[in-house]
């Protein structure tokens, strides 16, 4: 047995002063005459004993009373294990993420553990915190936010399973004396046994794992657009996450006008639905399909206009056939001019600028690409195979890239049989040609050219080339040849080669990476708005503006009347917007500024949600696995529950009471 309030047991100490007052006790006795006292002394010696007798037994009546009394006031109770009647605290972590949209016996996941928790923690003892994946909820009582947890929505962010076990450890105080319950709700999907947290002597951790009626869902993954002439393709891919067959209907808008609609057909895990649209069609569109899994993959926006085409301008020697096919018109601006009939007024107006086969760089042009980096835009530096040493050197210090160590010259051959000019004081290069091994996949040159997460390339035929620039730089490299040297690098929007790329020097021309890496140098020059971009996600995004347009003016995005402002930078004809992690919500979104809106850009959820992988709850081990809110907050309860028995003793109390009633007024 044990006592909430220990300290009051010292009272019993106070017992012996009845003892010893009965003990003690003096009394005194008046003398009464009497004619004949034979007959009263034997009575007199009978009241006696029997008084004796009736006061031991009132005493006894009375200690047990206050004995009573002090021990009920202690509070005994009987614990049902060793934490019960320790201060709780109580920390809850609910799922919002968009698996928990997924419908069990009760309806919705999340819809019904918030039902659960209401219903279940209106009497938790202690400290309450209660978590989700956007939203937290400190010491509070369920009934004070009961109308938020209602209302509450899903999130598109979903936190790894380590940032949710450290968020809800740092909700609990720092006194090691009170009992820690940490209770995770969710559907875990995504989640493995090593996400689990092992057992904790000072926390206890308890798993509610939902499980939904269904697990099966189809998604719209993505979509994509090739322009063809005379026509644009739309192409939707779908997913499911099983096999068998199924024919789902597909709707494109126009806002809210329906302008398309076809089928998809399954036969497996994937399929795509095709339309076709009319040239320069310009819609602010989404696509849905009717599935009963989860509702937030079932519609996917985007934006599809003119587009804005990239402004290149290439200088050189001689019209570059590599750079003309690469930069097609539907693209992309280009221009071809030889430096000696270059008109400089050009060069402000482009996005990009490629230097292409120069044997010399003349100061002036030095001086103006200068300015055009400090505006923001992008340069190319192609070698040619005979670099002026003196100019090459000035155009890298102007454009802050590096310091040229050493350029290697000479008429050199493909098979690697070279020679340089006699006379000349340069070293020859083309001694070994060399191996272009090092792509650095996780560039963002290379971003979705390659399938998956890949590391590294297999099977792959690299190219090879004779390296004429020697550079020390502190770009970053895109290429690197075999021995580390740099063949492709880039470093403050100025991307250089450390090789031409005649098929004299070099056979990358012939390579399959010359496409996306010249491609995606001259999209990035431009940062136009995509087809959709991903909730939740940092971008850039250039706006064409007036060149007329004052400094001061800001863009804003805009929703529906919510609007937010993205960070920004005012560029010569261009603005360039950081949109952050905001928006947080799917749609389509205004750019605008004070007088009128410029472009409408389109967001949707990231579709890692729809991957339905569950936790298996027998690959658990040391924790406690419910299958509802309402039995782990039990279990809790339970576990922390004691015996009260105070009210025994106020009726023991009571007992001793009516005992000591009775003693006085019917024994005599």
């Amino acid at each position: 047995m044990h006592f909430k309030h220990p300290e009051i047991l010292w009272a019993l100490f106070f017992l012996l002063i009845p003892v010893i007052i009965h003990l003690f006790r003096l009394r005194r006795f008046q003398k009464t005459p009497f004619t004949n006292v034979k007959f009263l002394k034997a009575i007199q010696q009978k009241t006696r004993k029997s008084s004796q007798v009736k006061k031991w037994l009132v005493l006894l009546t009375r200690m047990a009373l206050l004995t009573c009394l002090i021990i009920a006031f202690a509070r005994p109770y009987y614990p049902h294990s060793e934490d019960s009647g320790k201060t709780a605290e109580t920390v809850i972590y609910l799922d919002n993420s968009f698996s928990m949209q997924a419908r069990g016996a009760k309806g919705e996941l999340l819809q019904q553990a918030i039902r659960d928790i209401i219903a279940g923690s209106q009497d938790t003892d202690g400290s309450l915190s209660l978590f989700t994946n956007d939203r937290t909820y400190a010491g509070i009582s369920i009934s004070a936010v009961k109308q938020e947890l209602l209302q509450l929505g899903y999130a598109a962010e979903h936190p790894e399973p380590k940032s949710v076990i450290l968020r809800g450890k740092n909700l609990f105080g720092k006194d090691t004396t009170t009992r820690k319950n940490f209770i995770l709700i969710s559907d875990f999907s995504g989640w493995t046994e090593n996400d689990i947290p092992p057992s904790d002597s000072l926390v206890s951790y308890n798993l509610v794992q939902l499980t939904p009626q269904h697990i099966r869902n189809t998604t719209i993954d993505s979509i994509y657009l090739d322009r063809q002439t005379g026509t644009q393709l739309l192409t939707v891919l779908l997913s499911k996450n099983d096999s068998t067959a199924l024919t789902l209907p597909v709707s494109l808008y126009d806002d809210d006008t329906l302008i398309a609609k076809t089928t998809a057909a399954f036969d497996g895990s994937k399929t795509k639905a095709e339309f076709r649209l009319t040239p320069d069609q310009t819609i602010n569109g989404k696509v849905t399909i009717d599935d009963n899994g989860l509702l937030y993959d079932n519609i996917m926006y985007f934006n599809l206009d003119t587009g804005e085409k990239v402004k290149v301008l290439a200088i050189g020697e001689a019209e570059s056939d590599v750079l003309k096919r690469i930069f097609t018109d539907d693209e992309f601006d280009y221009l071809s001019r030889k430096l000696s009939q270059l008109d400089y007024s050009l060069i402000s107006r482009q996005d990009l600028v490629v230097l292409h086969g120069l044997n010399n760089v003349p100061s002036s042009l030095q001086s103006t690409l200068k300015t055009f980096t400090d505006e923001g835009k992008n340069i190319l530096i192609i070698p040619s195979g005979n670099p002026d040493q003196e100019s090459y050197l000035q155009l890298f210090k102007a454009l802050k890239t590096g310091t040229i160590n050493k350029i290697y010259t000479g008429n050199i051959s493909v098979t690697g049989e070279h020679s340089g000019p006699q006379g000349s004081n340069r070293k020859t290069g083309g001694k070994d040609r060399k191996k272009i091994t090092d792509i650095r996949l996780s560039h963002p040159l290379f971003e979705q050219v390659f399938e998956g997460t890949q590391q590294q390339l297999t099977n792959f035929q690299y190219p090879e080339a004779y390296q004429i620039l020697d550079i020390n730089t502190a770009a970053g490299t895109v290429l690197g040849f075999e021995d580390g040297r740099p063949f492709l690098a880039e470093k403050d929007r100025v991307y250089f080669f450390t090789a031409p790329l005649d098929a004299s020097y070099s056979n990358f021309r012939n390579s399959p990476l010359i496409v996306p890496v010249l491609y995606n140098i001259g999209k990035s020059a431009l940062k136009a708005p995509q087809l959709y971009y991903l909730t939740g996600k940092d971008y850039t995004i250039d706006i064409r503006t007036d060149d007329n347009r004052s400094s001061e003016t800001v863009l804003s995005i805009e929703k529906e009347g919510r609007q937010f402002i993205p960070m920004q930078r005012t560029f010569p004809g261009k603005i360039q917007i950081t949109t952050g992690q905001i928006p947080l919500e799917d749609g389509i979104y205004h750019i605008q500024n004070p007088d009128s809106i410029l472009r409408n850009i389109s967001f949707n959820y990231d579709r890692k949600e729809s991957d339905l992988r569950y936790l298996s709850p027998n690959t658990v081990t040391g924790i406690p696995v419910y299958d509802s809110v309402q039995k782990v907050l039990t279990e809790i309860k339970n576990t922390g529950s004691i015996r009260e028995l105070w009210k025994w003793f106020v009726i023991f109390a009571l007992v001793f009471l009516v005992t000591e009633i009775l003693l006085l007024k019917l024994f005599k």
